[in-house]
């Protein structure tokens, strides 16, 4: 006689989504991450972030992070080399909506100084933006 043995179900992959938005305003071009960001969507998100500085190398770009769930130090290094690179060429990159999980690694990585760069709303970039 066979026991029936209860098979593990699956557990779904949290979504990561890069939505790139050129309108976002007058200076500003947004890239939106949802889900999990960690060291398997770090190259893509690499990508991405690349592909829109260079595609708007006159405006800032805005990382709307409010919909992240998971953030790892691998996503912290992209965003960070982002950062640089914006630094040193131009327009800047200013992150959006950083919750618990994306600020509480920066801070244990002991990067808190980029955190300046993160603001509640958009408003408060604009605000940045326009000083």
């Amino acid at each position: 006689m066979l026991d029936s043995v209860a098979m593990p179900t699956l557990v779904e992959q949290p979504r990561f989504e890069v939505n790139y938005d050129a309108r976002a305003g007058k200076y500003t071009a947004m890239l939106s991450l949802e889900g999990a960001v960690t060291f398997r969507e770090a190259s893509e998100l690499r990508r991405r972030l690349l592909e829109a500085i260079e595609a708007h190398p006159d405006r800032n770009l805005v990382v709307e992070l409010s919909k992240v769930d998971r953030f790892d130090t691998a996503a912290m290094a992209v965003l960070l080399e982002g950062l640089i690179l914006t630094h040193e060429q131009g327009p800047e990159i200013f992150l959006v909506g950083a919750n618990d999980a994306v600020t509480k690694v920066f801070r244990l990585a002991g990067f808190e100084e980029a955190l300046l760069r993160c603001f509640g709303c958009m408003d408060d970039v604009h605000r940045q933006i326009n000083r």
